[in-house]
């Protein structure tokens, strides 16, 4: 992204601040855009984009209720293992989906084959 001009980065912050960017990113897997100025395919770059949400939100989000619940485990009740339920299972079916595509993803699977 350092070929890019700041007019072309101004635009891609301000689509992750406003949280367009997952679906831009599967607008861009789905139509097969190309970046000649891009160092990584769109597919790539949507699995490192659910990656770092997968990092930085859903994992400490999940342990961060988990550590709620010991602590206050009667004051929180039962509807907080449903949300702890609910956060857990959505975390493994991100990383579920993004072992998927990469896997039924033709170019990335013949990158691990060697064809």
């Amino acid at each position: 992204m350092q070929k890019k001009s700041w007019v072309v980065k101004l635009r891609e912050v301000l689509i992750t601040i406003f949280f367009l960017r997952p679906v831009l990113d599967a607008y861009r897997v789905s139509t097969n855009h190309e970046d000649d100025e891009a160092t990584v395919d769109t597919m790539s770059q949507m699995m490192m984009c659910k990656a770092y949400e997968l990092s930085a939100e859903s994992i400490p989000g999940c342990v961060l209720q988990i550590y709620v619940w010991f602590q206050n485990s009667e004051k929180a009740g039962e509807h907080a293992l449903l949300s702890i339920a609910i956060s857990a299972l959505t975390t493994g079916y991100t990383s579920a989906m993004i072992s998927f595509d990469l896997d039924v993803d033709v170019p990335h699977r013949n990158d691990f084959t060697g064809k």
